[in-house]
């Protein structure tokens, strides 16, 4: 055995390949056998499994498949439909302001009182 993969194995004894921990996800992955499964049936820990899978698995491109919205996907709509939303209320704030201007402070404390609150904090 050539020298340094011998060192190599002995300093990091829990080396596999990437062929073996593709195999592993692809089993876990179709359905074949549980994370708890392949941990009892490899010798190696659950989390082991599950980092492998969360780093080489094909989790996303299977929601996207189905038709679902990835968690990634769903954050930025949401991040966006936020500042939709902002933008909207800030819209609003400035109409309330120039009813309030032209009608008078009582339209503002009678139809929108709490604007009046949340205008003073």
């Amino acid at each position: 055995m050539n020298k340094k993969i011998r060192i190599r194995q002995e300093l990091f004894p829990n080396t596999y390949t990437f062929a073996y921990k593709k195999a592993i996800i692809e089993e876990v992955e179709n359905g074949l056998i549980s994370v708890n499964q392949a941990s009892f049936r490899y010798n190696l820990h659950r989390s082991t499994i599950e980092r492998w899978l969360k780093k080489y698995g094909n989790f996303s491109k299977k929601i996207s498949f189905m038709g679902k919205v990835s968690p990634k996907q769903e954050i930025n709509e949401l991040k966006l439909r936020l500042k939709q939303l902002e933008a909207e209320k800030r819209l609003w704030q400035d109409i309330i302001e120039m009813l309030g201007k032209e009608y008078g402070p009582e339209l503002k404390k009678k139809y929108f009182p709490g604007f009046m609150q949340k205008e003073g904090a």
